[in-house]
């Protein structure tokens, strides 16, 4: 049987005897911890927030919207966001024709987290298509795992490995699922439409294309059907001026 219980002052009673000063310290810890917790939830907050702008940069594939997101990041030192900055730059540096070879390779040296390793593996293959060396590409995607914006990018990635090893179906299934994962992405689906079109598909890719809204605004959509069109040679005329239009009318955004 257990023993009866000794009934006890209130606890709160207690706290009431703390000398002032006690007190006063007590609001300031709490003050503090409240702080660093409202600093932590805006921190994990903005982090969402620039991966959200990286999943819409990297929709459009628009040079200024990327080197925005780059810029929102700024100096921060945490390790996805490192990872994230050289992801984008490794993709302005293959895709848009920068040389950030430099600082990508300082970004990823700094790399330890184990929450960077997905950005930093599509960085380092983009930063490997750029210098022209797919296998070292193909490496660096095998075994990966990804969430959230990150997986299309580490599948167009591969599509580009594959396309560059000469496997245009394997680019094919690749560059389809990053479409899977971002259904409205002109940029996406510009580099499905060209794989398409080298697996034999033409008519299928420049319908994609041409089912794209605003599709005409689009430097990617509009350089893959000056591809298409010379490399079938349909079309050669309306090819030269799909290119024209992205260097005359679209240069900021390429």
């Amino acid at each position: 049987v257990a023993a009866p219980r000794t009934k006890r002052a209130p606890i709160f009673k207690k706290a009431w005897l703390l000398p002032a000063a006690g007190g006063a310290a007590g609001l300031i810890v709490l003050g503090a911890l409240l702080t660093w917790g409202l600093s932590a939830y805006m921190t994990s907050q903005e982090k969402q927030e620039i991966r959200a702008a990286a999943g819409e940069a990297g929709d459009s594939g628009s040079r200024e919207a990327i080197e925005a997101v780059i810029a929102r990041i700024g100096d921060s030192d945490d390790e996805e966001l490192r990872a994230l900055e050289a992801r984008l730059l490794a993709t302005l540096t293959f895709e848009h024709d920068q040389d950030h070879a430099t600082e990508i390779g300082l970004l990823l040296a700094g790399l330890t987290a184990e929450e960077a390793s997905t950005d930093a593996a599509v960085a380092t293959a983009l930063a490997a298509l750029a210098r022209a060396d797919p296998q070292a590409a193909d490496m660096a995607l095998r075994g990966l795992t990804a969430q959230g914006e990150q997986i299309p990018e580490a599948f167009r990635a591969r599509g580009y490995a594959m396309a560059a090893l000469g496997d245009w179906a394997e680019a094919e299934n690749a560059a389809r699922q990053a479409v899977d994962q971002r259904p409205t992405s002109p940029r996406h689906i510009a580099f499905h439409a060209l794989a398409k079109h080298r697996t034999g598909e033409t008519a299928g890719a420049l319908t994609l294309l041409a089912g794209i809204p605003g599709g005409e605004q689009h430097p990617a959509v509009r350089i893959a059907r000056a591809r298409i069109l010379l490399d079938g040679g349909s079309d050669p005329t309306q090819a030269v001026q799909e290119a024209n239009a992205v260097i005359d009318e679209l240069a900021g955004l390429a």
